[in-house]
């Protein structure tokens, strides 16, 4: 991080003086709010910073809260060696990847690499050092509340499985106060053992596979007093689609299963993601044993579900999803399959449910979630809904000017709790522009007419009408549009 320059002029000095003078005026605890809307957003530049040096000053340690991304060693160390010490503690997240250590040093010649009195450095020495380093250069960053792992997606040596291993087991040493932790790659291979060491763990994303069997999985996740939101994710390219076993890697079954779930303590937020191929492909989290087993023990504790799913739901499942529901505690709901149909929505809405995510993949579709929110609130039902996000990706040859709006979605920030960042996982959603972009299409000058029947054609207007009708139902309805 470069310092600010020392030409920078003093807020005292510049032209919009007044303006600044404005902002610096504020209670310190609202200015740090707005510094660290704008500077942790990775969507924003750190244009603020050059304002003036009182604001530098200010604001500079919200940039280091941004998720810092590390793709191996030397760029870790290289980062510690730019970056002022003092603002280590405000690093809060960070994305690791763990590649595979670097053996290039034993090609080189033996003359020049060592003298007759000191010895050859073997394949396991170069795995012990690269864990040492990573070791002492995190243990800078050990405030750290967010982490996410990445390993190798496919085959691993049995020396990286053993790196990565004794890198878990030290995981709890080097981030004391983790809270949120998600593992991509290939962990089939590695024992879920290590997370008893993070005491504090709250939040736990991985595609519920690794050596543990489930009897195990049980005790370590009940043992885990704060863990309240799980997140699982299928992982098409190492499983097979018959019997759930990882496909040419191993042997290991889901560690996940119902039965773990009924032992496991109360589940605040769960969020399913089941991408599968072939698409015919049996689901292996949204079953009925899954659904089951949240009836039976996260019934009442439950507030947050997300679904989404990239084939149509089978029916069996998805009834279970409806008895689920129905005496369910859920407050935030996402339902996001293709095809989905919304005369379904009728079954699958909590009463208590007061924010709907819901994927459209046209104008039709969105008119009609929209017209069945409508016709339930009319008949005073669901009367806590107070939010309705139509999710979409971009629809190409709609015509009518339609203005584009370009996001990226993270089932997790339905709930808040896990903030937008890279890795898939982007922006914050529901955005100003999208909902412009609906507004503009209609132009109502004189008093609207009520919807009590389908319109024979649908329009971005009638999107925009259904919308103005559900604000006046105290509902607010926006879109939300992923890039493809």
């Amino acid at each position: 991080m470069s310092r600010y320059p020392t030409s920078a002029p003093l807020c005292a000095s510049v032209t919009s003086q007044d303006q600044t003078r404005t902002i610096l005026t504020l209670p310190l605890e609202l200015r740090e709010q707005i510094y660290k809307e704008v500077l942790t957003n990775h969507l924003q530049g750190p244009e603020l910073l050059r304002s003036c040096r009182e604001i530098y000053d200010e604001a500079h340690k919200f940039l280091f809260q941004r998720p810092l991304l590390l793709r191996n060693l030397p760029a870790l160390q290289r980062w510690l060696d730019q970056a002022p010490e003092r603002h280590f503690p405000n690093v809060i997240e960070v994305i690791l990847e763990l590649p595979d250590v670097d053996l290039t040093r034993l090609l080189t010649s033996p003359s020049s690499s060592h003298t007759p009195s000191s010895p050859q450095v073997s394949v396991r020495d170069l795995y012990e050092q690269e864990l040492e380093g990573l070791y002492r250069g995190l243990k800078k960053l050990e405030q750290a509340k967010t982490l996410t792992i990445k390993t190798l997606p496919d085959s691993q040596s049995f020396l990286y499985r053993d790196f990565v291993a004794k890198f878990l087991d030290r995981l709890g040493s080097v981030f004391p106060g983790l809270q949120h932790l998600t593992l991509e790659g290939n962990f089939h291979h590695q024992s879920l053992s290590f997370l008893s060491s993070i005491k504090e763990l709250r939040h736990l994303s991985f595609d519920g596979y690794s050596s543990t069997s489930p009897t195990a999985t049980a005790e370590i996740l009940a043992g885990l007093p704060h863990l309240t939101s799980l997140s699982l994710f299928s992982h098409p390219a190492l499983l097979t689609p018959t019997d759930h076993v990882h496909s040419s890697f191993t042997s290991n079954r889901q560690s996940v299963t119902g039965s773990v779930l009924r032992f496991m303590n109360p589940l605040g937020s769960l969020y399913l993601t089941e991408t599968m191929r072939p698409a015919s492909s049996t689901g292996i989290f949204f079953t009925p044993e899954i659904l089951s087993a949240l009836h039976f023990s996260h019934n009442t504790s439950l507030t947050s579900l997300s679904i989404c799913l990239s084939q149509v739901p089978d029916v069996e499942p998805l009834e279970a999803l409806q008895e689920f529901l129905e005496g369910s505690s859920i407050r935030t709901l996402q339902l996001d399959w293709p095809n989905f149909d919304p005369e379904d929505m009728d079954d699958l809405l909590p009463g208590g449910l007061a924010e709907l995510w819901v994927r459209t993949e046209s104008k039709e579709k969105a008119f009609d979630v929209l017209y069945q929110v409508i016709k339930s609130k009319e008949a005073g039902e669901m009367g806590g809904l107070n939010r309705v996000v139509l999710m979409r990706k971009e629809w190409h040859g709609e015509g009518n000017g339609r203005e584009e709006d370009v996001g990226e979605r993270r089932s997790e920030d339905m709930d808040g709790s896990v903030q937008p960042q890279a890795g898939g996982e982007g922006g914050h959603g529901v955005s100003a522009s999208d909902e412009a972009a609906t507004e503009k299409h209609s132009s109502s000058g004189g008093e609207e007419e009520p919807l009590h029947d389908f319109p024979s054609g649908i329009s971005y207007e009638d999107v925009a009408r259904a919308m103005r009708t559900l604000s006046h139902l105290g509902v607010k309805a926006s879109w939300y549009t992923e890039s493809v």
